[in-house]
C-alpha cells in the first residue's frame, strides 16, 4: 500500500469517482481526500477505466501534517501524539462530492480526519512533517 503504515480493523476498500482535476501526477496514490465528510486515502492514482481510484477509509497512513491550529491568521500549535487532526482547505467538487488538495492540522473548525498516531513524536509548532502518521476513521 502506498503510504500505509498499519492496516486498520475491518479495512474497507472502495472505488470512488474522482474530479477530473485529480487526473494528473499531482495527485498520486497516498493522497488524502474527503468523500463528503468521510476521510479517505487513495491507494492508486486516477484510473481512466472508471474515472476514479480505490480508497481506504481506515488504517494508519504517512502524510503531511502542519503544526498549526488556524491558517488565517496563522496560529501555530504543536501536534502531540494522540491529537485530533482535521482536513483543512482543499477544493470541493460538487459533482463527485470529493474534497482534495487539503492538509491536516489542528484547526477544529474544519472536518475531523483522524488522530496523530501515538507511536510518533511531537511535531513542533509552526513546522510541517511530510511523513507524519495519521490514524483515519478513529
Amino acid at each position: 500500500m502506498i503510504t500505509q503504515v498499519y492496516t486498520g480493523t475491518g479495512t474497507s476498500r472502495r472505488q470512488v469517482v474522482l474530479p477530473s482535476a485529480m487526473n494528473s501526477s499531482s495527485y498520486p496514490g497516498g493522497s488524502i481526500i474527503l468523500i463528503g465528510t468521510t476521510p479517505a486515502v487513495t491507494l492508486d492514482s486516477y484510473q481512466t477505466n472508471f474515472s476514479g481510484c480505490t480508497v481506504l477509509e481506515n488504517g494508519s497512513f504517512a502524510t503531511t501534517i502542519v503544526a498549526r491550529s488556524a491558517n488565517s491568521p496563522l496560529v501555530t500549535s504543536q501536534v502531540n501524539p494522540g491529537d485530533k487532526l482535521y482536513y483543512s482547505g482543499g477544493t470541493f467538487d460538487a459533482t463527485t462530492n470529493i474534497t482534495y488538495g487539503g492538509v491536516l492540522d489542528k484547526n477544529v473548525s474544519e472536518v475531523y480526519f483522524g488522530q496523530y498516531d501515538e507511536s510518533q513524536t511531537a511535531i513542533a509548532a509552526g513546522t510541517t512533517n511530510t511523513a507524519g502518521v495519521v490514524r483515519i476513521g478513529q
